[in-house]
Parts: structure tokens; sequence; C-alpha cells
């Protein structure tokens, strides 16, 4: 999990130590719809005959097979099946060890990792899986300084070393306190055959995982298969899977309903009730701890001014905005601050304190005087966003009604894939962009958010901060607490960041739904977890999806 980078589409849409609201429930009242439930299925497999899935993400990945190149959800949610990492979510927002065998070993006051991993595990290949090749897998980003070289950016190559071949130890650079949480839980790679031939290993990767890959098309689909000596338990109960890619929603939605296609992601809030209430189809849904946000550039251009930004905040009703796009029977989660709520309350952070900071009264005249003399006239500025959101439409709509105020506000909005938002969005120019919209994933951790969207060394790097917001010592505090081991030091840090960005109006958290698919009634054994990067793991000691006839 590289989650200082990884991303979230905008309409995608846990983890507390109270009664976690994660929890797999079931409601047999809701016709087609299971919440966050695994199918009464044991992970064991138990069927013999060959079983295909056919799956339709609703964004397409990057085709990058490298999971060293690929920081971002919609590739990696195919991954995930085919490497395996030393730690991986399970069934709530705890993660559990998959190649590490047991918690690492903790030394030198936070700087000294040593993880123990298991013996048995190779790869694809039939290469065993040493800790030279775990090693390698956290390292190399760094040598390279390639995308999501931030997530392992406190690793200190040059110390840490393999103890020998079933034993890794990362020296940091500094005490880094979630590391074990945010930085672990990574896919690892076959060393040597990634060396010997990059270019080839991108194309037909080779990994640890479940299934081995089988065929790609770009832009069109990934195959992968079960791998028949797979060395972990339980082995796939199905035989293939295929991923393809359809990006408008009622297309997408058509093929699961006429059993063009087994599974979906991404559900559109519109379609939601209709395949709740179909026999054929079941809704598997669990709140995440993602963070959909729309962020100003501050930067350049007239949203480098707070005021402009509050101004932008006032001139719409996110109640009305909610009610207009989700129907009643849509779990629509609200966004608060730039850590998710169950993140907030693991740290006991004050929730509603924040809550009334981001609830920003809806007044168009209040919006129309803060704007006034601090926005060219006419303004047209750009509203970017990874895929269509309808968000910027509605927001757009009402700018523009800021005329009977005497202001004229004709956004141009822009939806792109994952390359041209990357080329777009991080710039920092004003003629790129003046606000964009986006997912983002981070862990059990604030530092996997403030870091990733906020830090200065994640200035422009794709899928990190396109913001550009904060003086010197707002940025100082991020690299002050990800540094230090005092919890109780580190949430006061936090607080104040928090209240900041919400005080100054660097970002508006967004509403979203949680994670979900939908799936044929065919399809059992699924499980949905916390984590958007894991939504589509068929096979785990937690669940294995298979397909009746």
């Amino acid at each position: 999990m590289q989650s200082g980078v990884a991303v979230t589409a905008p309409l995608l849409a846990g983890c507390a130590n109270q009664s976690d609201d994660s929890t797999p429930t079931s409601d047999d009242s809701d016709g087609g719809r299971t919440d966050g439930d695994t199918d009464e299925q044991s992970p064991t497999s138990q069927n013999s005959s060959p079983q295909s899935i056919h799956i339709t993400q609703g964004n397409s990945p990057l085709y990058r097979l490298d999971p060293l190149q690929d920081p971002f959800a919609f590739g990696r949610r195919i991954l995930n099946n085919v490497f395996d990492g030393l730690y991986e979510y399970g069934d709530g927002p705890e993660l559990v060890p998959v190649l590490a065998d047991g918690e690492p070993e903790v030394e030198n006051d936070g700087q000294r990792y040593i993880v123990e991993i298991v013996d048995d595990a190779k790869f694809h290949n039939g290469d065993r899986l040493t800790a030279e090749d775990v090693l390698y897998s956290f390292v190399q980003p760094l040598r390279a300084e390639s995308l999501g070289s931030g997530d392992v950016s406190m690793i200190d190559p040059e110390g840490s070393q393999v103890v020998d071949e079933t034993t890794v130890q990362f020296d940091l650079e500094f005490p880094y306190a979630p590391f074990r949480t945010s930085v672990l839980p990574r896919l690892i790679v076959d060393k040597q055959a990634r060396e010997e031939d990059p270019e080839a290993y991108n194309s037909a990767p080779i990994g640890s995982g479940p299934f081995k890959y089988s065929n790609h098309v770009e832009g069109e689909f990934i195959e992968i298969e079960a791998w028949d000596d797979f060395w972990g338990e339980p082995s796939p109960n199905l035989s293939s899977a295929r991923f393809t890619v359809t990006e408008d929603d009622a297309s997408r939605v058509s093929q699961l309903l006429a059993g063009d296609t087994d599974m979906i992601s991404e559900i559109p809030a519109s379609a939601w009730e209709r395949l709740e209430n179909n026999d054929n189809v079941q809704i598997h849904y669990r709140d995440n701890i993602a963070y959909l946000y729309s962020a100003f550039n501050c930067n350049d251009g007239p949203t480098a001014n707070a005021d402009v930004r509050r101004g932008i905040w006032h001139s719409y009703s996110e109640q009305a905005y909610i009610d207009s796009q989700y129907p009643e029977a849509v779990p629509v989660v609200d966004k608060i601050s730039p850590v998710p709520q169950p993140v907030l309350e693991r740290w006991d952070l004050p929730v509603e304190e924040y809550r009334e900071l981001q609830t920003v009264e809806y007044n168009p005249e209040k919006a129309a005087e803060l704007l006034d003399g601090n926005i060219p006239d006419p303004w047209e500025p750009t509203f970017v966003s990874l895929g269509e959101d309808p968000f910027h439409e509605y927001l757009s709509a009402r700018l523009r009604g800021l005329s009977e105020f005497g202001l004229t506000i004709e956004p141009q909005i822009q939806s792109y894939g994952i390359p041209q938002f990357n080329d777009t969005v991080f710039s920092g120019n004003a003629e790129d962009y003046q606000m964009y919209s986006i997912g983002h994933t981070g862990g059990l951790d604030p530092d996997s958010y403030f870091y990733s969207l906020f830090s200065e060394a994640q200035r422009g790097v794709p899928g990190g901060n396109g913001s550009y917001y904060g003086d010197e010592e707002f940025l100082s505090k991020i690299e002050e607490a990800r540094r230090m081991s005092d919890q109780d030091a580190r949430r006061q840090i936090y607080d104040e960041l928090i209240r900041e960005v919400l005080e100054q109006a660097a970002h508006m958290p967004r509403q979203q739904i949680g994670n979900n698919v939908a799936t044929r009634s065919t399809v059992q054994g699924v499980n949905v977890p916390v984590h958007p990067d894991w939504m589509l793991h068929l096979t785990n000691p937690i669940n294995n999806v298979s397909v009746s006839e």
C-alpha cells in the first residue's frame, strides 16, 4: 500500500478504538444490499470446476503492472491479487501479516524495524521470495526517485539491510511512528526478474499472490488466472478474472443488470436503489478511510487569497447538493477534515469541533462580498476533476448565480483520466487550474494524509500536493509531527493543522459514498474492506470469491 499517493476517484466514496462502525453487518430486509458483509462461505477453496469472473471498474488503471510504478487505486486493486504484501488489510481497520511472520521488532527508539518473513513464499516463476526481495521493494523507489518514493522517504537505504534470507532490517532517517501502519503494508516484487528486464516486468508482472498475470490489452482489459501452486491459503475458488473499464455510469449498471459483467465498482448514486431492490443483484458496502476533497490552488491566481476561497464556500449549500445528488437509500458519508472521521476518533481528536468549522453557512450575499474586488471581471476559473464530478457543475451554477450581485463568473470545467490529470493539476499554475477534486486514501495515522496532501516535498508530485498551501510554520509542523514518537504531542500538532486547513479554506472536504461493489447474485464470498485499494481482493484469509452456475 503506497498510502502517500494512492488516490480514489471523486465519486468513490474507518478505524476506531471504540466499537468499530466498519464491522460487517447485514440487513436481510434490505433486498439486495449487504453492508460490509462477507457472504456465508468459508474462505477455504471449495470448488474444483473452472469459474471465471468479469469485473468492471468505473475508471481506467494506468496499465503500469509493476506495483513500484503504479500507486493509483484502480490499478492496485488488480495488482493486489497478483502480489502479496508484508501486511494487508483484513476484515476491519486492522492489518494482518501475510508475508511477514508476525509483528515487527522495534529498536533504536523507533528508528529500526526488524521484520521476519515466512520461509515458504515463492513467486510465480518458482523463485523463492526472500528478504532481499522485500528490502528491494522498499528502497528501489528511493534510489530511482520514482512516483511514490515519498511513501518510503523516511527509510535509510544505506543503513537498511538483509540480515538473513528471512529477516530484513529497516533503518530510518528519523523515528517514524506510523511506519508499521503506513509503510510496511507494501507489495513485494521479484528483484531478480524485475532487474533483468524492467520493461517486461511492467507488462507481464511476476508476483507471489494467489493469481498470476495472464494477458492484457492497454485501454481494454487485464486478465489474471489462478496460480495452481500458490504457496499460501486459501487457494482461489476462481480459475480466472477479467477486469475491464466502463466509465459511463449508466452503461456500467446496464451491463451488470444484463449479466454482461459479474461485478461493478463505483455504484452511481442514481442507480443505488434500483440495484438494491433487484433480486439478481447484491450491493456490498463499507465505510472507508478515504478522503474526498476539492482543493484550491493556493499558489497562484485569485484562489491564493483566502477570502476568495471562503467566498466560494459560502456560494453553495452542501446539504442542498447532497439532496440533489443522493437518494435517501444511499449511505452518504460526510467528510469533515483532511483526516477521515474514523482516524480522528482513533486519535481522540475533537470530531464535532471540526464539523462545526467545516459547516459553512450558505450565504450568496456574503460570498459576493468576499469575492468582489478579489477576482477579475469576468472571472473564468478552471475546475478540474479525475473523471466526471457533478459537484463542479453544481458549484459552477451557484457561482454564475452571483451575477445578481454584479459578479461575472464563468467556471471552465475539465475532467481528465489519470495521466492528463497528473500533468495538469500539480503544476501550481493558475492557468491550469484554480480548483481540483480528487480522493486520497491514507492509513491509520494522520501523517498519511497531511504529508501527502500538504508537505512541501509532495508539491507537484502526481497524487500529492497540488494546493501548495502552507507557510513555513505550517510545513514545519508536518515534518515535526512525523518525526515524533510522543502521540500526545503529535495529536496536538495535528489538531492545530486541521483547524488551520479548515479555517483558511485550503480544502473543501466533501461527502462521498463508502467502498462499494455490486455483484450478480451468483457471486459469493465478497468482502469489502475499509481501504479502497483492496476492494477487489478476490482471495485472502477473510474471503474467497466464487461464481455459481
